[in-house]
């Protein structure tokens, strides 16, 4: 993803020495702010790493920015307390870093074994098999499949969509086949994702919910296959139903998945979701099903890992309006630009309602072309309204970014 040129320092007071912040535990991601916010509502104190230093994150915590992302991370973490760390998305693409992180301090996740081994795509595909429960066909790098078009090359380390193209002749030259790759068997269908807490018991699996995927919108500046929102709740039919829950207990049960994890799948009916892969830590819709279940998910998630909770944690519970469908939208970079005076998008803290922009970049950043710029956040009676809500807010950001001078 291009990198942010940010024109604002983070603050300086997030170091181990006198003065550093009290915080609970420590979170680290390529963008934390989503996962801060459900620390803040959990009632613990989070101290943030990341790429960007958003400034609603800065507003609420202590943030350290890492541009040298992911291989900051450990310099960072030397500079700060020993406390527990927490780890979003695009980590499971770095178990190098998990292991680095987990020889000095708390790991507060699935540790880098098991993020491995869930993120092999072709050791979940044979364990799934043998466990009869519906995914994609996959081939792995040595034994490409024919390039007609029906199936899909991915990059075995990517996030959000990065890297992937229908293979097909013209994809001989992607820039994908240059790094560990592999092949899925392309399917039609409507893309969601499911959002379950795995504990030290199998058995006691809880399945939070589903979400509907937003994959390449055109308007949204997004590439073909690049995640550019999610809106929930989706209800299914309880056939299909039964059986992505049943695909989340046998992933937690063979390979001992503990905290948040999300699935996601292609719905090709209501009644046939077919597996395209696991992430193993918080993920980019907690925040939308958090608030549907009435829930405090990082708590359950901190538990469900060891955390010893701290006794003045003080939790705050968003509830949204019965019948509420959430959502939340991103708006890329058509070109390179320049943020503007972002304060009044800063309008709501975590603890009142969804706030309408979230990611929200300071004043003066430069945001390339095909980064992200900022999310916006909708709640509506019904799905189309919630959408159509959050892309004519994101149609207004477009018109007030400048050009680079």
């Amino acid at each position: 993803m291009p990198r942010r040129t940010t024109a604002s320092k983070p603050p300086a007071n997030a170091g181990s020495g006198e003065g550093a912040p009290a915080a609970d535990v420590i979170i680290v991601g390529a963008s934390v702010r989503s996962a801060a916010f459900s620390t803040i509502r959990a009632g613990l104190r989070p101290l943030c790493i990341d790429q960007f230093g958003d400034a609603d994150l800065q507003a609420v915590a202590p943030v350290v920015r890492v541009e040298d992302y992911p291989n900051g991370i450990i310099a960072a973490l030397e500079k700060l307390p020993p406390l527990p760390v927490i780890y979003t998305g695009a980590m499971e693409n770095h178990p190098s870093v998990l292991r680095d992180i987990a020889a000095r301090q708390p790991l507060l996740g699935n540790d880098a074994d098991t993020v491995e081994r869930v993120r092999d795509p072709v050791q979940l595909h044979r364990i799934l098999s043998k466990s009869h429960v519906l995914c994609l066909d996959v081939r792995d790098e040595p034994h490409p499949p024919p390039t007609d078009g029906h199936w899909l090359l991915k990059p075995k380390h990517g996030s959000g969509g990065r890297g992937i193209t229908v293979w097909n002749e013209e994809a001989s030259n992607s820039p994908t086949l240059q790094e560990p790759h592999y092949f899925q068997r392309r399917a039609e269908g409507t893309p969601v994702s499911a959002l379950f807490v795995g504990t030290d018991d199998p058995g006691s699996l809880r399945y939070v919910g589903l979400t509907q995927q937003m994959i390449g919108c055109p308007e949204l500046n997004a590439g073909p296959f690049t995640w550019c929102g999610s809106v929930g709740p989706i209800i299914l039919d309880p056939g299909g139903e039964i059986l992505i829950r049943r695909t989340g207990a046998v992933l937690a049960h063979r390979f001992g998945l503990r905290g948040l994890f999300g699935c996601d799948f292609v719905l090709q009916t209501p009644t046939q979701p077919l597996l395209t892969e696991v992430n193993p830590r918080y993920t980019a819709s907690v925040e939308i099903l958090e608030v549907l279940a009435e829930a405090n998910l990082m708590l359950d998630h901190c538990e469900a890992t060891g955390m010893t909770l701290p006794e003045h944690r003080d939790p705050r519970v968003l509830v949204a309006p019965r019948g509420a469908v959430l959502g939340k939208m991103v708006l890329f970079a058509d070109r390179d630009v320049v943020a503007p005076d972002t304060s009044s998008w800063l309008q709501m803290g975590p603890y009142g309602p969804i706030p309408a922009y979230a990611d929200v970049p300071t004043q003066g950043t430069l945001l390339p072309k095909g980064s992200p710029i900022c999310t916006v956040l909708a709640a509506s009676a019904e799905t189309d309204q919630c959408i159509g809500y959050m892309r004519r807010r994101l149609a207004e950001v477009s018109t007030v970014l400048t050009d680079p001078s």
